[in-house]
């Protein structure tokens, strides 16, 4: 049997390694695709605002799941003042979290308003490396930030590389020792797309909840009203004081211990008031007590 010729072999070979590389490039992206699925999935699957933290989370979760590997990284939401709110992902034993840790001018150094001006004009993809003294005063100028939190690490690196990737209200971005490459510049584009469509879902639902929140506080608004308008005697003011109380109470407003409804005669020189009380008498208590000769009190009063 005849051996194959060299030259066989080595096409042989070639193709062999060409085929290998085409099924590592399918396999790569069929990763990429599943891991932007699972973010498009956690943002569609988000109920209320709240569940932004874990849907924003899941995007630095699938990064690193793809092998990008960085120092720091996270969300800027930008707007035309020049200000970005930066929210950072940040990870412990159990979970993931996104949170927003401060406010920073984006004109306190030049790669941010490189980046700044990038956004403003779409641009898919911004890059710049800072090299020794530019690091310095680049965490310098973050330092002196009044709204951000003091990130300046022990010892201050040679050299870092930012990378940023636009999309409508902001952008993804973060730090790497190394200039980014061509690959991670192509999964990024991808999942800033990807998570322009998260923060999306997450205006709607905020939108949504301020409507629905608006139309509990006219409900409210309305009880009190009706309640109001069927007085018949002054003496069921207290009435109109409880459910003033109760929508309140309904409304779930943050750290409402008490209210006082206060009416005041001039007449008469009395000042009535309804309060609502908590504890072994709960509910809405009214008395009548004299103006006392008090100047702050009279000033009060003739207000």
């Amino acid at each position: 049997m005849n051996k194959p010729s060299s030259k066989t072999q080595q096409s042989q070979e070639k193709e062999l390694a060409l085929a290998r590389q085409k099924i590592e490039k399918l396999e790569r992206e069929a990763q990429i695709e599943a891991a932007l699925e699972r973010v498009r999935s956690k943002a569609m699957s988000m109920h209320n605002s709240d569940d932004i933290s874990d849907a924003t989370a899941i995007v630095f979760r699938e990064l690193e799941r793809l092998g990008i590997v960085t120092l720091r990284c996270g969300v800027g939401i930008l707007d035309e003042t020049k200000h970005m709110d930066v929210w950072t992902a940040t990870a412990s034993a159990d979970e993931d979290d996104i949170r927003i840790i401060g406010r920073v001018d984006m004109t306190i150094h030049p790669m941010l308003e490189g980046a700044f001006d990038a956004w403003k004009t779409q641009q898919s993809f911004y890059t710049r490396d800072l090299v020794g003294k530019d690091v310095k005063n680049y965490f310098a100028a973050l330092d002196a930030a009044p709204d951000y939190p003091n990130i300046v690490p022990d010892k201050i690196p040679k050299r870092q590389s930012l990378a940023t990737f636009s999309f409508r209200e902001g952008l993804l971005f973060f730090f790497s020792d190394d200039p980014i490459t061509e690959e991670a510049i192509r999964i990024f584009k991808r999942f800033a797309s990807v998570f322009a469509l998260t923060y999306r879902r997450y205006l709607d639902l905020k939108q949504a909840e301020e409507r629905a929140h608006e139309a509990q506080i006219e409900a409210a608004l309305e009880r009190v009203r009706a309640r109001a308008m069927a007085m018949h005697t002054s003496d069921e003011l207290t009435r109109v004081a409880e459910v003033v109380f109760e929508q309140f109470t309904r409304l779930e407003i943050p750290s409402l211990r008490r209210i006082v409804i206060t009416v005041i005669d001039q007449d008469e020189e009395t000042f009535s008031i309804w309060a609502s009380s908590t504890g072994d008498q709960p509910g809405v208590h009214g008395f009548t007590v004299p103006m006392l000769e008090n100047d702050k009190i009279r000033e009060f009063s003739e207000r």
